[in-house]
């Protein structure tokens, strides 16, 4: 009996003059979870969105693989290292040592003596906001949303140490994003929290309990206006609230739950005055200093609402402001490169004099300090934490011979380039829109090299070093937005070619197996072929796509290249002859070696129900043929036996990344899988590990 969707064809003798062992029968769907075929298709169509995609069964195929891709993987991943943080939400310091902060939709514990971290994956979108009690032992993030019920903005509390959600406030209350977040010092159950509505609303929550005690306006416009809100340690319920042409005072009586304030502190004869206030802290005595978006810093009595003194400070905003003990502080401008330290104890009285004692110089290249906090103030000289523009955590000690240590490192614009070494099984490179590549070792979770590029980065690869006749010095591949692309060594990063022979940007780029042939795919719908050994000439051009091409694989023998385009065209071209190969006895028994294309017999089960053909980013196949990874426009990263051939296969859905996952890929040795998040700016490195707890998926339509 034929299966459902199949049809009939007549016999007939493949190109080869042999009879395959397929039946001649076109079937018209991936196959059923649970269901063996009774019949091997000479082909299979289907569908993406609203286009058919062809593919053909192997030769030798045994349908008995059907059953594998009806199961979850034995193996999952579990999250081992983030690089990369957000400094828009916030990064703060505990008691013990430990550094928090968020990326992408993580909340991060960073334990910086033993490089290590720990994760809240409590959210679904982007953390925005991040705040720690007095104690250290809870934190409090605030995440980005829509409207709908599942994604609305919305305050977890988390344990620091078991990093389990404690409680949850604010559900319905926001709107488009949480912009601050804050403890009170004197009563660390309440909480206080900003949406980003046309009315900026505040609400103070009971978190314990989640009772709603207070709710108002703060400021009427186009959001987000009001970023951050700092609270007054000494007096009970006094705090700011800070943004856009804003500044006002409150006061909140935790006894009888009622909030009362809300008046515009103001600059009276003092100037400039600036557009945005951008940092805030008290002094004690009722002394506030706010820092401007034009680097001066206003002292101010805030109990009289009245500013003492406009300082010069910085070049560009005063993103930070950090009080110590001895009456000193420590700021940051957004573009001097420098911390600069104060003396603070005459700023209390009378006109409010800030004295400035010195300036610390920034390592070069590392964008602005956005965020500061003490490491640890039990030394003599105490380790300051410095969070920074370009989406960086370094530390600073000053009585060390190398002050400046960098813990995490990260991208700082949009973010799709990867590509893993193909033989060292810790090694990996990733490449942005920032124009920086940076090289990452697996095993130790830290930056290796960073190199400045001239354009913005889209793609990027490696080339196999010495086997199956490959050159002897190892080369990385990086395509950029503008058409062109460049290649390095690997070890000097000397530049040995560069090119643009597109119009637009590269969207992917391979080299072959045996290291001889760069593949180079453009949004120009098409793919070049470059000679490496003979200095990159410019072997021909590959047409026939409708769309911009997206992924590339090359065969083994390096023969035979695989491409897939946006409009979910699926092609393979014969590279020796630089023409397309149309007939299915050409093509069914290619070998693979890599498997990165979203489309194609191995990837039928990848699509979800009611996938618009967009919903899967990227795919990756281990190099032990055992699992399929994909990345999709949820921030999922999705885990696969492989090959993946039932409807909607089951699989292990991973949280962590809060923008679209634009690529993924294995390292060599299948251990560990890197993703990248595009938007969200992060790299997230998966361990795979055995199932605890494996589990049947039963298949569809049965009990």
């Amino acid at each position: 009996q034929r299966a459902r969707g199949e049809r009939p064809r007549p016999s007939q003798k493949d190109a080869r003059g042999e009879t395959s062992k397929h039946e001649r029968v076109t079937r018209s769907r991936p196959f059923k979870a649970g269901q063996i075929p009774q019949t091997v298709p000479d082909q299979i169509r289907y569908k993406v969105s609203n286009s058919w995609v062809v593919v053909y069964p192997p030769s030798e195929w045994d349908p008995r693989e059907t059953r594998l891709s009806s199961d979850v993987p034995a193996d999952t991943l579990e999250l081992e290292f983030a690089y990369g943080i957000n400094w828009r939400a916030g990064m703060h310091c505990r008691p013990n040592g430990e550094v928090v902060y968020a990326v992408a939709g993580l909340g991060v514990v960073y334990n910086a003596r033993e490089h290590a971290q720990r994760f809240f994956t409590g959210h679904s979108d982007d953390i925005s906001a991040i705040c720690i009690d007095p104690s250290g032992k809870y934190a409090a993030t605030g995440s980005m949303g829509g409207r709908r019920r599942a994604n609305q903005p919305v305050v977890l509390v988390w344990d620091l140490d078991t990093m389990e959600q404690v409680g949850e406030v604010g559900a319905g209350f926001f709107e488009g994003q949480v912009t601050t977040i804050a403890f009170l010092p004197h009563d660390p159950s309440c909480l206080v929290a900003v949406g980003a509505d046309t009315h900026h609303m505040m609400g103070i929550w009971d978190w314990t309990t989640g009772a709603e005690l207070a709710t108002t306006a703060t400021q009427s416009g186009t959001p987000p206006q009001v970023h951050k809100v700092v609270f007054d340690a000494d007096r009970s319920g006094n705090f700011v609230t800070i943004g856009f042409k804003h500044l006002k005072l409150w006061q909140f009586d935790s006894r009888t739950k009622s909030l009362q304030g809300g008046r515009s502190l103001r600059y009276g004869k003092v100037s400039p005055i600036p557009k945005e206030v951008t940092s805030a802290v008290f002094i004690g005595d009722g002394s506030l200093l706010t820092g401007g978006s034009n680097g001066t810093i206003y002292v101010w009595d805030a109990g009289a609402g009245q500013c003492r003194r406009a300082v010069p400070a910085h070049k560009g905003a005063v993103l930070t402001m950090l009080a110590a003990a001895n009456d000193m502080l420590v700021t940051a401008g957004a573009r001097d490169d420098s911390l600069r330290y104060w003396d603070t104890s005459q700023a209390r009285v009378g006109s409010g004099v800030l004295v400035k004692l010195s300036d610390v110089s920034l390592p070069p290249d590392i964008g602005g300090a956005a965020a500061l906090g003490f490491l640890s103030r039990g030394k003599a000289t105490p380790v300051v934490v410095v969070a920074t523009t370009h989406n960086a955590l370094y530390a600073f000690t000053a009585s060390d011979a190398q002050p400046w240590k960098l813990l995490i490192a990260g991208h700082f614009q949009d973010l799709a380039g990867l590509a893993s070494h193909p033989s060292n099984p810790s090694a990996f490179c990733t490449a942005g829109e920032d124009r920086r590549l940076n090289i990452w070792d697996a095993e130790s979770s830290q930056l290796v090299h960073s190199l400045s590029l001239s354009e913005r980065a889209i793609c990027v690869d490696v080339s196999p070093l010495g086997r199956n006749g490959a050159p002897l010095k190892q080369l990385i591949a990086v395509g950029m937005s503008n058409g062109g692309f460049c290649v390095l060594e690997s070890g000097t990063f000397a530049q040995v070619f560069e090119a643009t022979h597109c119009r637009e940007a590269i969207q992917e780029i391979r080299f072959s197996p045996n290291g001889q042939l760069l593949a180079v795919a453009s949004r120009d719908n098409f793919v070049d072929v470059y000679q490496v050994l003979s200095g990159f000439a410019h072997l021909g051009r590959l047409k026939g796509h409708s769309s911009f091409v997206e992924h590339l694989d090359w065969s083994r023998d390096s023969r035979f290249l695989q491409s897939a385009c946006g409009a979910h065209e699926r092609l393979v071209w014969d590279i020796q002859a630089m023409h397309r190969v149309s007939q299915a006895a050409s093509q069914r028994d290619i070998e693979w070696d890599t498997f990165t294309s979203t489309l194609g017999f191995d990837v039928m089960g990848i699509w979800p129900k009611f996938a618009d053909g967009t919903d899967i980013n990227s795919v990756s196949r281990s190099n032990d043929l055992q699992l399929l990874a994909s990345g999709d426009d949820f921030g999922r990263v999705n885990l696969f036996r492989y090959p993946v051939l039932v409807e909607h296969a089951p699989h292990h859905s991973l949280k962590g990344h809060s923008s679209h996952v634009l690529n993924v890929r294995w390292l060599a040795d299948s251990r560990r899988l890197i993703s990248v998040g595009g938007h969200d700016r992060a790299v997230l490195q998966w361990l795979r590990v055995p199932l605890r707890a494996p589990r049947h998926v039963p298949p569809r339509g049965r009990r």
